[in-house]
């Protein structure tokens, strides 16, 4: 309340004590209120509140942060959004308190994981990762916390880590490794073949080969450098501590998981790949089929159009006798070429009627026999 002084010990020689309702137990000590409401100016007003975790855990970690001074940054690769930092001392030798536990203790090992994920901001003690997101491994002159986002690394002495180079080497072929696997199943690769393959059964006319064709090179291709960056994050031995290390990065990325995952998928992907291989053939072989029909029976109507056309139509060798030894008319003879152009396309109509009965039926069979 404002204008309402209380009698304070703590103020009893300061004429212009503040007039909060606070109270002091006689000069012992003081105790803040806050209420819920207050008369300010005749108006009801909220009190003063704090939120947990967004203003008292902040004031707390600013004041009393466990976290030693003295640490900077001196390397950091930054690889698909994953960071690895290196973090050393700027004084030349740590103290003995820095040494201690708290740079061993559980709130240290999570500052450094969160101050190397993608978004370092620490502070609250809310920003801390759990002690399951991340692993501390001991490696020589210092030790590493690996997380899902990344690594950091951390000298306990002025000289620098010695397989630092060679944790970089694991960082970047694991994390390529990763995000290659992400690439795989965002592609939806498997939904695409299945996409296809239900377009080739169910509407075969929409199908287009070419486009199909495609996407299987670029999809092998890809899948030829999915197998490439897996074996070189996980077909090869390191020695300690990068060993342990690389398994324990890769544990954290579900490399193991979802590697295998990714092999069924591909097999799956095999599957269907084969499956409509089968299709396309058969749907080839029968077309040529039904091709070789067409051709079959416009060539029997043909012959057997000009078989029966003997019977009516005097050949070349007829009609050279007809004018030389009976001496037929001019007129006979155009009769006769012009009865024999009749049976000429008479002939045409005939093996175009039979090569498309013939395409028809062979068709259609096919159809009947793939139906049963």
């Amino acid at each position: 309340p404002k204008d309402q002084p209380r009698a304070l010990a703590s103020y009893s020689d300061c004429p212009h004590a503040p007039n909060e309702p606070w109270w002091d137990d006689a000069g012992n000590y003081t105790l803040i209120g806050a209420p819920k409401f207050v008369q300010i100016d005749g108006v009801k007003t909220h009190g003063t509140k704090l939120n947990w975790r967004k203003d008292v855990l902040p004031a707390i970690w600013k004041c009393y942060s466990p976290i030693p001074n003295g640490l900077k940054v001196k390397t950091e690769v930054s690889v698909h959004g994953k960071r690895l930092a290196y973090f050393v001392w700027s004084q030349p030798e740590p103290s003995e308190r820095q040494l201690s536990g708290v740079t061993q203790g559980p709130t240290f090992s999570a500052w450094l994981a969160a101050a190397s994920s993608p978004l370092p901001i620490i502070n609250s003690p809310n920003a801390l990762p759990l002690p399951n997101r991340y692993r501390v491994v001991n490696i020589v002159g210092g030790f590493t916390v690996v997380h899902r986002e990344g690594f950091s690394v951390i000298a306990m002495q002025a000289t620098t880590v010695p397989c630092l180079g060679e944790l970089k080497t694991v960082f970047n072929v694991l994390t390529v490794a990763s995000d290659d696997l992400q690439q795989f199943h965002d592609a939806r690769v498997l939904d695409k073949a299945l996409k296809y393959q239900k377009t080739l059964l169910d509407q075969p006319r929409l199908f287009n080969a070419h486009e199909y064709l495609l996407w299987k090179r670029d999809s092998w291709l890809g899948r030829s450098a999915l197998l490439q960056s897996g074996a070189d994050a996980l077909g090869h031995a390191d020695a300690w501590p990068l060993n342990e290390i690389s398994a324990a990065y890769a544990e954290m990325l579900g490399l193991g998981r979802r590697r295998s995952e990714t092999l069924a998928t591909l097999e799956q992907i095999d599957t269907v790949i084969a499956a409509n291989a089968e299709s396309l053939r058969e749907q080839r072989q029968r077309k040529w089929r039904a091709i070789g029909a067409a051709l079959g029976l416009a060539f029997i109507a043909k012959e057997t159009i000009e078989l029966v056309q003997l019977h009516f139509v005097p050949n070349i060798f007829n009609w050279q006798l007809a004018i030389l030894k009976d001496q037929k008319p001019i007129t006979w003879l155009e009769e006769q070429a012009l009865l024999l152009e009749h049976w000429h396309n008479g002939t045409i109509i005939a093996a175009a009627v039979g090569a498309v009965l013939g395409f028809l039926l062979s068709w259609f069979w096919d159809a009947k026999l793939e139906s049963k």
